[in-house]
């Protein structure tokens, strides 16, 4: 439970969703990379779950970026979600420009709520 919990946290929640919505994604365009991908996940996060050591959070840090390839494929069926649901009287150029600041305002959510975690300029050498 406590990977879920860091997989929540790390992703804001809406993360982990386009995660698995990229899964599918993913799924339909190399079925493969998928399953290699998966594999690799899995395996890793299962390791690390059982192992027992004080720093384990960052040893699931494979399995975040993993998760993060699967987030990018959600976002492009988000963005392609938005094109088809915006006026369509608007050019389409601002239907991208849409698209593309909504992954941005995601990466400037997570860093702004997840920096005290990661922030060590307080910490003792």
């Amino acid at each position: 439970m406590r990977f879920v919990s860091y997989l929540w946290r790390n992703y804001l929640g809406i993360g982990v969703i386009l995660g698995a919505v990229g899964i599918g994604w993913l799924w339909r365009r190399s079925r493969a990379w998928t399953i290699g991908l998966l594999l690799m996940f899995v395996a890793n996060v299962f390791f690390f779950v059982n192992y027992r050591v004080i720093d384990k959070d960052t040893m699931f840090l494979p399995a975040y970026l993993i998760w993060a390839v699967f987030l990018a494929g959600g976002i492009l069926v988000l963005q392609g979600w938005i094109e088809r649901m915006l006026d369509p009287g608007l050019p389409a150029l601002w239907k991208k420009e849409v698209g593309r600041i909504l992954p941005i305002m995601f990466v400037l959510l997570a860093l702004t709520l997840n920096w005290r975690w990661v922030d060590l300029s307080k910490a003792d050498n």
